[in-house]
């Protein structure tokens, strides 16, 4: 409706009701021009107390609206976000506590303040960017230490450190995946196994601060550590040690010639292939 008065009380009325199903709609209202209409839409969310509307209220605490700051972080807290909330409206107001929680929750993982953080840096308000660059200092200080255990879930690649801006290579910068440069979601890894078994069926196997990928199942090219090839046939090792041939990507291709290999006595690959392997990886065992 055009009349914000009418979409304001349409919200209202859905966090009375208190449906899930009506979690999906209001999170789309987050974007509404009118103030009072995402007021509204942040309260419904907080009442319907549905843990999907998480990610999305984090996503609009990046616009220099105080009010809705508030807002966003009362609905968090009713989300069972009430860490999280305190830490990041205490950050905006340049709280001591609070900018040591952010780091401390930064450095288990919790990296879901940066990207609003780094929107309110390069936008108009000065005191939001002084505050916001403040707040990234601190986190990029205790994820540094641990950005290597870091990885990207959609490309299962390695965090580095990146330029907050772009066009400023030498300002502040942040930990994000490599590849697309997000910081959140995260997960803790400091050793990834690609694995060729064909008598593995699931994708990914975390095992404390181990991850295992199956590549035979993802078939395509992602930062792994080592190696570990316990069932697969000749054609299917061969077609991954090309694609380890001819990879471009500069991050991994310094690291396969230090990389290790462990070959499983039951593989059973022929000679040439482990030729092949000998010269893609740095070190090639048979256990």
């Amino acid at each position: 409706d055009r009349d914000w008065r009418v979409r304001r009380a349409a919200c209202e009325a859905l966090g009375r009701i208190g449906d899930a199903r009506a979690v999906e709609p209001l999170i789309k209202k987050l974007e509404d021009k009118d103030p009072s209409v995402r007021t509204a839409v942040c309260q419904a969310l907080g009442r319907i107390g549905h843990r999907s509307a998480v990610r999305p209220l984090i996503q609009v605490l990046w616009e220099p609206d105080e009010d809705l700051h508030r807002m966003v972080c009362d609905a968090l807290r009713q989300l069972g976000e009430a860490e999280f909330a305190g830490a990041f409206a205490g950050a905006l107001e340049a709280d001591y506590e609070a900018l040591n929680k952010l780091g401390q929750m930064a450095a288990m993982g919790d990296l879901r303040a940066v990207a609003p953080l780094r929107r309110l840096f390069r936008g108009a308000d000065r005191e939001l960017s002084r505050v916001a660059r403040g707040a990234l200092d601190v986190i990029w200080a205790a994820i540094r230490p641990k950005l290597g255990s870091f990885l990207c879930p959609s490309h299962l690649a390695r965090f580095q450190d990146r330029p907050v801006e772009e066009s400023n290579p030498y300002g502040p910068v942040y930990g994000g995946c490599r590849i697309c440069g997000n910081s959140d979601p995260v997960w803790k890894a400091s050793h990834v196994v690609a694995v060729l078994d064909t008598d593995w069926q699931e994708e990914l196997q975390p095992q404390d601060d181990l991850l295992r990928v199956n590549w035979l199942l993802r078939r395509e090219l992602f930062d792994f550590d080592s190696v570990e090839i316990l069932q697969a046939t000749d054609e299917d090792v061969e077609r991954f040690a090309v694609q380890v041939q001819n990879d471009t990507d500069p991050f991994r291709t310094k690291r396969y010639k230090q990389m290790r290999c462990v070959v499983s006595q039951q593989a059973g690959l022929s000679e040439n292939t482990m030729r092949i392997l000998k010269s893609t990886f740095g070190e090639v065992t048979v256990e």
